[in-house]
Formats: C-alpha cells, sequence, structure tokens
C-alpha cells in the first residue's frame, strides 16, 4: 500500500489506542507527502471485529470523495467517486485501504517511524507524579514509571471498588477517557478483563493463605434469603497482625442450600479447609438455635483434626452476637409500646404513600412554623436503631402531627386510617382498621 495526500479535514473517527510495545521511540525524518489536491472525506466506518491488530486503535477506515480520470468513449473524463481509505487518528493522514489484503504493514511502519503526531517514550522512562490519589494527606510527589501491565491491573482495581460492569472497558466514553490520559494504554476487552482478574484473585488468594496461617484467627457469619428466594451465606475472618493493625477479610460468599445447622457447618468447616486456618479463636454467630448446632459440629470436626490448635478445645468457640442480643433485649422492651410504635408508623406511613399527602403534611409544618427542612423516616421494624431513628424525626414534627387530626382537608388523614388492614399473606384483618391517630401519650 502506498500513502497518499495528508488532509486536515475534520471528520468522526474513533479516539485512538496505542500499540503496546511500540518497535522505536527515536525521532526519524518523515518521508515527504506529496502535495496534491484535498479529498472530501464523507465518513468514518465503524471498526470490524476482525481488526484485532493494535494499530486499528491508530488507524481508521473511512470513506472519501476523490477526483479520478477514466476513459469514457474513448475519451479521458474526471469523474467524483467514493474510495475506501485509512486515516490516522494523530495526523490525519491518509492511506489505501486495500480489503482483500487487509495488510497492516504500511499503518504499522507510519505510527513506529513517520507520524509527526504521535511521540511515543520508552516505558523505563520515569516522571513525576503524585503517590495517590488527590487530596490523600500522605500523597507525595514521586517518580512513577508506566506500564501495560500494571495499568491493566489498575483497571481490574477500579472496576471492582466500584462495582460496575466488565463492559465498561468498550464503551466510547471509558476508551476515549483513557486515551487523553495515557495515549500509549491499549484498552483490554472485558474478555481479557475477567480472565486477568480471575488470574489475580487467585495470585492474591495464595498470598493472603500465608499471611493468615501465622495469626489468630476470629470468624463473624450471617445467613439470609434474597427476595429471588435465594439463601445466602457470608464468612469473614478478623485478625490482628504483627504491627496491631486490625484486618477484616471476607472469605466466602456464597448460596447455601437452607438455613439448617448442618448446611451452615458444612459450608464454615469446608471454607476453613479451603484457607487452610487452622488457629481460630472463635466464632461470633446469632444465638439461634440452628446456629448453635452449627457451631457445635464445627468444633466436633476440629478436634479430629491432627495438632489441633483450638482453645480450651472450643468450649468457648460460640460467641454471641452481642448486637443481635441488644436487638432483641431492645425489641422486647418496644412490645410495651406497640401501640403507640405503630400509631407513628401509620402517620409515617401516610406522609410517604402519596405526593398528595406529603403535600398537605408540609403544608402543616409551614402553618405550624416548624423550623425543620427534613422529612419523617420510616423504619425497618427488625433493626431497634432504625426504629429509634424514625421516633426521633417524628419528634420534631409533633405539632405538624397534631394539626393534622384536627383540621383534616378532605377528611384524607382519617380515612386512611380507616382504611382495611391486611396480613403478611395478603389476607384482610376483620374488623380492624389502622392504628391511630395519635394521641399526646403516644
Amino acid at each position: 500500500m502506498s500513502s497518499t495526500t495528508n488532509t486536515s479535514t475534520t471528520h468522526s473517527v474513533k479516539p485512538s489506542m496505542p500499540p503496546p510495545n511500540p518497535s522505536s521511540s527515536r525521532k526519524r525524518k518523515a518521508p515527504p507527502i506529496p502535495k496534491t489536491k484535498q479529498p472530501t472525506i464523507i465518513a468514518s466506518l465503524e471498526r470490524s471485529s476482525s481488526e484485532r491488530s493494535w494499530v486499528w486503535d491508530h488507524v481508521t477506515k473511512c470513506t472519501v470523495s476523490e477526483t479520478q480520470e477514466v476513459e469514457k468513449d474513448g475519451k479521458k473524463e474526471k469523474v467524483e467517486v467514493q474510495v475506501l481509505k485509512a486515516n490516522c487518528n494523530h495526523c490525519n493522514a491518509l492511506f489505501a485501504c486495500d480489503t482483500s489484503e487487509g495488510g497492516t504493514s504500511t499503518y504499522i511502519k507510519h505510527i513506529n517511524k513517520n507520524c509527526k503526531s504521535y511521540k511515543p517514550t520508552d516505558e523505563l522512562q520515569k516522571v513525576l507524579g503524585n503517590s495517590g490519589p488527590s487530596g490523600d494527606v500522605k500523597n507525595m510527589l514521586v517518580a512513577k514509571g508506566w506500564s501495560q501491565e500494571e495499568s491493566a491491573e489498575d483497571i481490574i482495581k477500579f472496576i471492582v471498588i466500584e462495582e460496575i460492569p466488565f463492559s465498561i472497558v468498550e464503551s466510547e466514553g471509558f476508551r476515549r477517557m483513557m486515551c487523553k490520559v495515557q495515549p500509549r494504554l491499549h484498552v483490554p476487552s472485558r474478555r481479557t478483563i475477567v480472565r486477568e482478574l480471575f488470574s489475580m484473585y487467585d495470585s492474591m488468594k495464595d498470598q493472603f493463605k500465608k499471611e493468615i496461617h501465622n495469626h489468630r484467627v476470629s470468624l463473624t457469619t450471617d445467613t439470609w434469603t434474597s427476595v429471588q428466594d435465594l439463601n445466602y451465606m457470608v464468612l469473614t475472618a478478623h485478625f490482628v497482625d504483627d504491627d496491631w493493625n486490625m484486618h477484616k477479610r471476607i472469605l466466602n460468599f456464597c448460596l447455601i442450600s437452607s438455613h439448617e445447622d448442618k448446611e451452615i457447618g458444612k459450608m464454615i468447616e469446608q471454607c476453613l479447609v479451603e484457607w487452610g486456618i487452622e488457629k481460630e479463636m472463635c466464632i461470633s454467630i446469632d444465638n439461634a438455635s440452628a446456629n448453635k448446632v452449627a457451631i457445635e459440629y464445627v468444633v466436633r470436626k476440629m478436634q479430629k483434626w491432627p495438632n489441633s490448635k483450638m482453645i480450651m478445645n472450643g468450649k468457648f468457640m460460640h460467641v454471641r452476637c452481642l448486637a443481635h442480643i441488644i436487638n432483641l433485649v431492645v425489641k422486647h422492651g418496644l412490645k410495651r409500646l406497640d401501640t403507640s410504635v405503630d400509631a407513628l408508623r401509620n402517620v409515617v406511613r401516610f406522609v410517604r404513600s402519596s405526593p398528595r399527602r406529603l403535600s398537605y403534611f408540609k403544608k402543616c409544618v409551614k402553618n405550624e412554623k416548624l423550623d425543620s427542612k427534613g422529612l419523617v423516616v420510616m423504619d425497618v421494624p427488625i433493626r431497634w436503631n432504625n426504629t429509634y431513628m424514625m421516633l426521633e424525626s417524628c419528634l420534631k414534627f409533633k405539632k405538624a402531627f397534631e394539626r393534622m387530626t384536627k383540621d383534616d382537608e378532605a377528611n384524607i388523614y382519617t380515612i386512611y386510617l380507616s382504611e382495611k388492614v391486611f396480613n403478611d399473606e395478603g389476607e384482610e384483618v376483620a374488623g380492624r382498621g389502622r392504628v391511630g391517630p395519635l394521641k399526646e401519650e403516644d
């Protein structure tokens, strides 16, 4: 293929990406480009999935309009035809594009030697930059190098930390951004990212196994059912290193067949064997009967291990979750206030159930001249601290609730309280309306 004219005509192209290893970083004199008529670019073409060479991150196919001489009836005439070309994303140089051959040697030679706008540098060359993210108090100016492998690892860490899809690396916006940040970076595909992620996970897992083997480990675990009726279990390790720093690592996050005691015990045992954990301090878990049997199962299995390193033969292995115990105590105490809590919960549900009701509540707040920009909070009954937050938020609007009871526009509040009540199975509770309205003692 031979190069043709150099043009600066504006057209849409895909963001440029550099080759992984440029063949040379030394400056070479570019060959002279003949001055001919500038073609008019019609449109750029999308990159085909079969174009796997790195050079296609620097060169884009496009169609241009050129004037050519053709012989017709024995006479030569100039006609305007559309020709397929390859356009350099850096200097806008145009090259002939032969779709039948599909060779890329001309483009590679241009990028590595002749392109004046693309200036690759040696990967070993270091530049001054910050040691960490902007705003970090430990940030300092250091000399840093660049490599394709480290950049790919940082992309994987970015995807994991921010919990975003792997397909982000193939999006146009991400590639444009990375082209500006580091023109030499060859952004890998999502399949490559997934493959490298599992490889990184295996490497970090082996490294963590060696680290955790030297420490006494405490475990916490919990199970729950998702909205899709799937049973999940998580197991977390806690330990203190030689420098007295506390560490917390999730060892397992998996599906289990049921919440039965043996299933929980077998999963904990399997995870301990997989990670090679032999020095256990204790296992913190809710003091439900199934969890108690599960811990007893784990203790029996660990007692049979050769050179068992359990403390006091596992007598105090099961540590009841303090937060769960406090939750049970508070919920038991709240039963004495069920009527008042239900009345407050109903008025909060009324306020947040429709825009009209919310507008009515805000009007009552405004008429009572209450200086509060917040709103009432809906609680989750299974969490006592969440119920406390609801009660605390309601206390600020006591006068507004009183006004809603006495000055009810179109009786929307009283009608809401008289509506039918249904249980968790969707069955109507006969002869019972919603608890309310609020009273002074509430």
